[in-house]
């Protein structure tokens, strides 16, 4: 069982429940939301990550790209994750990291490597990351982090 916060238009959901998966996501957007729905099939819940009910100890794994930066509290989500991970189960999150992009406005934090080793250690174990470099729709350059733990 795999869920994605901030599941965008359901690609990586369509793909993973082509490979025999059952994934679902949440997505604030209600536009995209209904699209990957309907186009997609793909079962999305349209509700902030925060007020989604997912029973404790109950996922496999969570994925999310590009979306911690755009919460409000990105340590409660964090801990809200840990909650509905099954003993063991993994966790996989992709943020921008030490970019100096405070023009975007819909971005509520800026990570540095340390702030998100930080946060991801207070309720992951063996945490493992890797930066890299990513192209903006600006052809800027900017590094990104994939964070990884364990229950």
């Amino acid at each position: 069982k795999i869920f994605e916060v901030g599941c965008f238009e359901g690609m990586l959901l369509r793909h993973l429940i082509n490979q025999g998966y059952y994934a679902f996501g949440c997505e604030v957007n209600p536009v995209v939301a209904e699209m990957a729905i309907s186009e997609l099939g793909v079962p999305i819940i349209n509700k902030p990550v925060e007020y989604v009910q997912i029973n404790d100890e109950s996922v496999d794994r969570i994925f999310s790209y590009h979306t911690f930066e755009h919460l409000i509290n990105p340590r409660y989500v964090l801990e809200k994750c840990f909650k509905m991970l099954k003993n063991g189960g993994k966790i996989l999150i992709n943020v921008p990291v030490d970019c100096n992009d405070f023009y975007i406005t819909d971005h509520y934090h800026f990570f540095t490597t340390q702030s998100i080793l930080y946060l991801m250690n207070l309720y992951f174990k063996n945490i493992k990351y890797e930066k890299i470099n990513f192209l903006t729709a600006n052809v800027e350059l900017y590094d990104s982090i994939f964070i990884w733990g364990e229950k």
